[in-house]
């Protein structure tokens, strides 16, 4: 039997497992394919196009567009795509309103393109 999901149940879950951006160990094929990247870019960048200039989006939003039930297995690969974007100069990603850097940062919490796209 699962056990009960109350408000808080998410402090006593077991705490996931953090990995790197671009360490994808997923079990998927999809993990690190080049047009699965391609496809993750185009999308990120067509989100934030929709949006008013300084607007962010969540990387969730990519996945989930891609592949609404079964998503969390492409987020390595959406990390992966969003660094691609940075390093383009396209995209910039922040963590409470501040611009960080991905060398050995773990989890992106928003993403905002840097020029019109």
């Amino acid at each position: 039997m699962p056990p009960k999901r109350t408000r808080n149940s998410r402090a006593t879950e077991e705490p996931a497992k953090r990995r790197k951006i671009g360490s994808d160990q997923t079990s998927t094929s999809q993990a690190f394919d080049p047009q699965r990247i391609q496809q993750l870019k185009d999308i990120i960048l067509n989100i934030l196009s929709k949006r008013k200039a300084g607007s962010t989006c969540c990387p969730s939003e990519a996945p989930r567009q891609l592949c609404p039930e079964d998503w969390r297995p492409l987020m390595d690969t959406t990390r992966a795509a969003a660094k691609d974007l940075v390093q383009e100069g396209k995209i910039e990603v922040t963590q409470k309103g501040v611009v960080v850097n991905l060398q050995g940062l773990h989890m992106i919490s928003f993403m905002s393109a840097i020029a019109p796209v």
